[in-house]
């Protein structure tokens, strides 16, 4: 944590002991704990916030993902169902809910609260890119492939999508292709997500460049900002590869 993020949080510490019932406060101080890590302490926060005003869909939110990130999914799962039990159901509630039974593996239930809020807002990218995502894990691999190129072409999630491509033409035991588009995914990328460094691993252990493999991995795993469940993925992921290097 840096002295800047820990001088904040202290501040706003402050400010829920001396405004109990000022939910913003809490909301906050819940973000900031996510960012620095202390997950359990960003629960309490969600908590209170829920507490405070439960027709406040971002206490629910931070509440949520507190409990992902613990990986309590079935915990996740009850707080976010309560809130679709208490407020209307957006387009950023129901991928919420998506998003939640997608990672405990219940991806029936992921697809159809998704298509529900593509239903609501059918052009939105982040929730298509949800999806493309979503289908890949369902192993429909050329409807993955048609759902990240169209992606691919627009300004948002471009690295990424192209990343999903080469991770669906990997699964499909099409290493040359995947290799072409993992290259270009991380040609495109400044700052590679966790994803696309984890598709760069899987591709790496086909054509066995997995040295460079492994940097991208370390340097990645050093990332302020990550989530626990991003940064756990990366740790399997350079395990994986350095076993395959017998760097025990």
């Amino acid at each position: 944590m840096s002295i800047e993020s820990d001088q904040k949080i202290h501040a706003l510490e402050q400010k829920t002991r001396n405004f109990p019932e000022e939910i913003r406060f809490r909301l906050s101080l819940g973000q900031h704990y996510l960012q620095a890590g202390q997950i359990e302490e960003a629960e309490a926060a969600g908590r209170a916030a829920v507490q405070i005003d439960s027709g406040n869909p971002l206490a629910h939110f931070l509440l949520t993902e507190s409990l992902v990130q613990q990986n309590k999914l079935t915990l996740a799962n009850k707080a976010i169902d309560r809130a679709l039990q208490s407020l209307a159901e957006t387009p950023e509630l129901l991928a919420k809910a998506s998003e939640v039974r997608h990672i405990a593996g219940r991806l029936p239930e992921a697809e159809d609260f998704l298509s529900r809020a593509l239903t609501q807002s059918p052009s939105n990218t982040r929730l298509r890119f949800q999806h493309a995502h979503l289908i890949l894990s369902r192993c429909r691999y050329a409807e993955a492939i048609d759902a990240f190129s169209e992606l691919s072409e627009g300004l948002f999630f471009k690295d990424d999508a192209l990343a999903g491509i080469a991770q669906a033409c990997e699964r499909q035991g099409d290493i040359d292709k995947a290799r072409q588009y993992i290259d270009r995914a991380r040609e495109c990328s400044r700052n590679p997500s966790a994803f696309i460094l984890r598709t760069h691993a899987d591709i790496a252990c086909h054509t066995g460049e997995l040295d460079e493999a492994v940097d991208a991995l370390l340097q990645g795993v050093q990332k302020e900002g990550l989530s626990e469940p991003d940064r756990a993925g990366l740790h399997f992921s350079l395990g994986k590869l350095l076993d395959k290097r017998r760097r025990y």
